[in-house]
């Protein structure tokens, strides 16, 4: 009996622990928006960690333009934002404190052609 209270009472903070330990993820959200105000979905987003350059996460917008990226350590963060036609859009210095929900929204400016390239076969 004392041997099962224990092996109870060492699981319980095994538990514990892993919980504790998840309450200190964030979470970053936001909506992409184009020059008018309309939702952008689709918009491939990527957030990196800057002290690592290591890829954190990417997810895509869904259809209201909304994102979403939960289980980041606290940190700084880069979240870069592409689709075709549009700028990238780079948002750098992201901090993220334990247990926060930032958000970070996204403003994507609409691609200009700069020049025309003709070419003629001689």
């Amino acid at each position: 009996m004392r041997s099962l209270c224990f092996r109870f009472l060492l699981g319980c903070g095994a538990f514990c622990i892993v919980l504790s330990g998840q309450e200190t993820l964030s979470t970053l959200r936001g909506t992409a928006t184009d020059a008018s105000g309309g939702v952008a979905p689709g918009v491939a987003i990527t957030v990196e960690e800057i002290s690592t350059n290591i890829l954190a996460r990417k997810v895509i917008t869904d259809n209201h333009g909304d994102y979403e990226i939960p289980g980041l350590k606290e940190g700084t963060y880069r979240l870069t934002a592409t689709i075709t036609g549009f700028k990238t859009s780079i948002t750098n210095d992201i901090i993220v404190a334990a247990n926060q929900v930032r958000r970070i929204d996204i403003h994507l400016e609409v691609v200009t052609a700069a020049s025309e390239v003709t070419v003629t076969a001689a």
